[in-house]
């Protein structure tokens, strides 16, 4: 058994196609002995949904006003499973809604508490003073204004507290400005690796984005077609060089080519010697060409087939012994890779008898 494991990276749907190919010992078809090798292939769809999962949130009530440095001021604050075990006291009064309440409002005051907090009914007038100064509490009921309590040997003055924003707002800045002009330098330096003289005719920065491939593109492309192997030294089959010879027949061409090699390719292709194995793919004919009765004087042309089954180019020379044939031209070319032309082969003669 083969077991898959799924180990998502983000939210969504997965899905893939995979090709699963089964080795084992195989043997060629000359005898070759047993080599290990891919003899059957399986195609795969895999399938995955990744849903968020999100963490239920437990919420306790905290009464009262309490220091800064303990739990949250306020209800429904988050609170581990734990913690709200051990919480079993509650306000009543803070859960009623009461804040929106207005039986005791003697006179519209719309707009004026609008940043004002309000106080729970178990919080003294004496009591630890919250941690913000400037934070006003009022009563639940009749809006009256919270006693805040300032401790002249422990608290901070108007001046200390000014003077500490300051300090704290000094090194803020500093810490922002530090990493603006890293970041700064950071694409200075990026830039000054694509700005430099090599011309590639693309601007530098300017936003460009690969491809995206899906996954019927890069399935196709890992598919490639089987092909026999061929070994070293071993000549080609009836069967494979028919095949090779119907590919280039379809591709005939009679215009445009060169009587010696010309390009960097075909001097390079045209400088070797062919092998016998490569002769065999190269198609010259027909052996015996019938010009049939010919008029003295007169002309007589029939054509002269080359296909080239070679992934290479080839040049082609043609000798001509006979003053009968000295009328035919060009007597060479240049064939390209896969294809076929035809040389014009003319027979003209002043006398009257048989040639061969």
């Amino acid at each position: 058994d083969v077991m898959f494991s799924f180990v998502p990276h983000q939210a969504g749907t997965f899905k893939v196609k995979q090709v699963v190919d089964i080795l084992g010992p195989t043997s060629d078809d000359n005898l070759s002995p047993l080599k290990t090798k891919e003899f059957h292939q399986k195609k795969l769809t895999f399938l995955a949904t990744c849903k968020p999962s999100t963490n239920k949130i437990i919420m306790r009530v905290n009464p009262g006003i309490t220091p800064l440095i303990t739990n949250p001021v306020g209800q429904f604050v988050q609170a581990a499973p734990q913690e709200s075990t051990m919480a079993t006291e509650s306000s009543r009064m803070a859960t009623l809604n009461a804040a929106k309440t207005h039986i005791h409002d003697h006179q519209k005051t719309s707009g004026v508490y609008k940043d004002v907090q309000v106080a729970f009914p178990n919080d003294r007038a004496a009591s630890i003073r919250p941690s913000d100064r400037k934070a006003q509490y009022r009563t639940i009921f009749t809006k009256m204004e919270r006693y805040n309590y300032v401790d002249p040997d422990y608290a901070y003055t108007e001046e200390e507290e000014t003077i500490k924003q300051t300090h704290k707002d000094y090194y803020t800045n500093y810490i922002k400005d530090r990493r603006e002009l890293r970041l700064k330098e950071k694409k200075d330096r990026e830039f000054q690796e694509t700005n430099n003289d090599i011309e590639i005719g693309i601007t530098p920065a300017a936003g460009l984005q690969p491809p995206t491939y899906s996954v019927a593109e890069c399935f196709n492309e890992q598919k490639k077609p089987k092909t026999a192997p061929v070994t070293k030294g071993r000549m080609m089959t009836t069967r494979q060089l028919a095949s090779a010879e119907s590919r280039s027949v379809t591709k005939e061409i009679n215009e445009g080519l060169n009587a010696m090699p010309c390009t960097v390719s075909e001097k390079e292709d045209c400088s070797l010697e062919l092998t016998p194995q490569q002769l065999h793919q190269v198609v010259v004919g027909p052996s015996t060409i019938d010009f049939g009765e010919v008029c003295v004087r007169s002309t007589s042309i029939k054509e002269l087939n080359i296909i080239n089954s070679l992934p290479m180019y080839i040049w082609v020379q043609v000798e001509i012994d006979c003053d009968e044939l000295q009328q035919t031209s060009p007597l060479s070319h240049v064939v390209p890779p896969m294809s076929k032309t035809d040389i014009p082969v003319v027979f003209e003669t002043n006398s009257l008898g048989k040639f061969k």
